[in-house]
């Protein structure tokens, strides 16, 4: 038997957006695509983006560089920029006159003369909006609504960077949703487009440091991974831009630091072979990603994937003399017991 259901009563006009679509109106009424600001779904209006990488890989100059690109309508890596936009660079890390050389170097570089689309604003120190408080949320709010008022409606927002604007734990998930649903409420109000700045984080597959919470958020992120690295705070020119998200099925462009700005190149690098030795030094840096581990399980898990002692030791040794490890003493346990502790982990 077969129940009807009936209303209580007539819903309202206001409620009609809560009825579905069906697979005919779909086709006869299709909703609005998504726009684009960068073409190939790189970043579309509306969305929120992430840059991740390691420390001094070049996120910045790579932000810069994109912000410049977006505000002048200049392809960004060959990709066509589709809608132009104000852009406004928020920076809360670097000395503001070096901010500011650069966005010149990148700016000339580039080629172009006057960008009337681009700002910059820095705050350091106790001027940074910590957005996981009330208090960061109205200070972000006065900062999109100062620059509206001068005639400035901030269409893309760079946020550089994401660690520097919480003041609580970012591995905590609480953490994390107060300050999302704050930037949520921002982008609400204001209407602009997100590109956050962020670090590579340790034992996590998303992007970047800290909770999941913002892995789930973002809609789209972008990596910067160098081919190799001399030391933990120094990485070879050629690097792999890695894009993915909701509105791409994933896209990788090899390029070259050619400072201050990124350029297509450096297919070479990533197709020569690596070594022996380099192979077992990246090995232990994907191993110890995950954070401090005993010198004694890290030699059976690289001898275990077909690696000689002697290759193990070689590779912890080149790595310490890179500044990526350092040796200490396991205190926890009796014996000669060692811990091999990864440098650029936070």
């Amino acid at each position: 038997m077969t129940k009807t259901l009936t209303a209580v009563r007539p819903p309202s006009q206001e409620n009609a957006k809560y009825l579905g679509k069906g697979i005919v109106e779909m086709k006869e009424n299709p909703a609005p695509k998504a726009e684009e600001i960068i073409g190939q779904g790189v970043l579309i209006k509306g969305s929120k983006a992430c840059i991740y990488a390691n420390a001094k890989v070049g996120k910045s100059l790579f932000s810069t560089q994109l912000g410049l690109s977006c505000a002048s309508g200049t392809p960004f890596l060959d990709i066509p920029v589709i809608y132009p936009c104000n852009v406004l660079y928020l920076n809360f890390e670097l000395d503001d006159r070096k901010t500011e050389d650069r966005i010149m170097e990148i700016k000339e570089k580039l080629g172009l003369t006057d960008v009337p689309k681009f700002r910059k604003l820095s705050l350091l120190g106790e001027d940074v909006p910590l957005l996981d408080t009330e208090s960061g949320f109205k200070q972000a709010a006065a900062i999109l609504e100062m620059n509206q008022y001068d005639g400035f409606e901030v269409e893309l927002l760079i946020w550089d960077c994401r660690y520097k604007t919480i003041q609580q734990s970012e591995n905590q998930d609480d953490v994390m949703k107060k300050w999302v649903r704050n930037m949520d409420e921002l982008i609400k109000r204001y209407g602009f487009t997100l590109l956050v700045i962020h670090h590579k984080g340790k034992d996590t597959k998303g992007a970047g440091a800290g909770s999941s919470v913002f892995d789930r958020w973002i809609n789209t992120s972008i990596e910067l991974k160098p081919h190799d690295s001399t030391s933990a705070l120094s990485h070879s020119r050629e690097r792999k831009v890695i894009f993915g998200g909701n509105y791409m099925a994933g896209l990788e462009i090899p390029t070259l630091l050619e400072y201050p700005i990124h350029v297509i190149g450096g297919e070479e690098a990533s197709k020569k072979p690596k070594s022996q030795l380099e192979q077992a030094k990246d090995a232990v840096k994907d191993i110890l990603s995950a954070g401090t581990m005993g010198q004694e399980e890290l030699e059976e898990r690289l001898t275990g994937e077909g690696r000689s002692r002697d290759t193990f030791f070689r590779a912890k040794r080149a790595l310490e003399t890179e500044g990526f490890i350092t040796t200490q003493k396991d205190s926890s346990r009796p014996g000669n017991h060692k811990l091999i502790v990864p440098l650029w982990l936070p």
